[in-house]
């Protein structure tokens, strides 16, 4: 599980486009391609290299609510720590400690 605490930053290895409300994140090394859902769509772009998981977790939520966001999962913030978690193993985001 990902330290909330952390800082989640783009590995300067990718790029991305957003199509029709999903982010494509291409990695250069294995020419990869990820393709993200709409909430994890909204997660990438909070990933700006200053905010901690905590306030990504926070700020998505405080987005979905203000939108009347339909299925809001039950298990939010577990979901985009899981998510952060999984970008990480996958090299396409760095996990640097707050300080």
């Amino acid at each position: 599980m990902v330290n909330t605490s952390a800082i989640p930053r783009k590995n300067p290895a990718t790029s991305f486009r957003v199509i029709e409300g999903q982010a494509l994140v291409m990695q250069a090394e294995g020419a990869q391609v990820h393709v993200l859902n709409e909430i994890g769509t909204r997660v990438w772009g909070l990933l700006d290299g200053k905010r901690t998981v905590e306030e990504i977790i926070g700020l998505a939520k405080e987005q979905l609510l203000a939108e009347d966001y339909e299925q809001l999962p039950a298990n939010l913030a577990a979901d985009v720590s899981e998510f952060i978690d999984d970008l990480e193993k996958r090299g396409i985001v760095v996990m640097v400690d707050k300080g």
